[in-house]
């Protein structure tokens, strides 16, 4: 019974494989070939079935150019921001990032906040990336301590390495925090239409306050209804239709 069950497993996992490299090399195709629209179609698919588990940065990036190609800066953002959320260090994401920062027609301005610049401390590392090194750090100090505390003859040597690891390990504590709060309680979001108005409050009874051009970037503040609170990256808040927007 336990070789069947490890035998459909494997063969389960392979079959997974097997048609997540298929949907990709047909995407792949379609957007080497200028069928753009096929392209996307594929990609969205490989990225909306769960049975494939975890989505490399490569189709997200791949999926952002496929947008790009066909001039909807706002998809191609998002997912421009997935696949760097998933690669930071890729310095090409980057690029292609700043590159439709600088074709929108609102200047692009950096966040102010300072929740947001204590979290982009640890932009070059993914989360999974700063929670391992966090929790390796923390479980070194812990080794540290009870050497520290058990063995008198080291006490002498320990002292100064021991304050230097509590120190850092509480900062890496610190930005690990933040970084988790930001991502989940300020998600980012991207405009995805064409433009749209910022009201005062949660209806269009409110008053309309500014509009915004596809591909603004902005932090879900709180939802409501068909609602979300917003804040730019220049400070201004209001509210806009949740259908506009995607959250990264």
């Amino acid at each position: 019974m336990k070789l069947i069950f490890l035998g459909l497993t494997v063969w389960l996992m392979v079959g997974i494989t097997y048609g997540q490299d298929t949907y990709s090399d047909d995407a792949d195709s379609a957007y080497l070939s200028g069928d753009f629209l096929r392209a996307i179609e594929l990609y969205e698919a490989i990225i909306a079935s769960s049975q494939y588990g975890e989505i490399s940065y490569a189709i997200y990036f791949n999926l952002g150019q496929a947008y790009s190609q066909i001039g909807e800066w706002g998809e191609a953002l998002v997912n421009y921001h997935r696949a760097y959320r998933l690669n930071p260090r890729d310095g090409d994401i980057a690029h292609r990032i700043a590159t439709i920062r600088a074709l929108r027609p609102d200047r692009y301005t950096e966040e102010s906040s300072l929740w947001v610049q204590i979290a982009q401390l640890t932009s070059l590392f993914t989360r999974w990336e700063l929670e391992l090194f966090a929790i390796l750090l923390w479980s070194f100090m812990w080794l540290i301590g009870i050497i520290f505390w058990r063995n008198n003859a080291y006490r002498r040597f320990l002292r100064y390495p021991l304050i230097v690891i509590v120190c850092v390990a509480c900062a890496l504590l610190i930005l690990t925090i933040s970084r988790v709060s930001l991502e989940t309680s300020r998600p980012l979001a991207i405009l995805t239409s064409s433009t749209t108005e910022v009201f005062s409050g949660a209806g269009i009874d409110y008053f309309a306050m500014f509009s915004i051009s596809e591909g603004a970037e902005m932090r879900v503040l709180e939802q409501s209804g068909i609602w979300a609170k917003i804040e730019l990256p220049d400070g201004r808040t209001g509210w806009v239709r949740i259908s506009t927007i995607t959250i990264v």
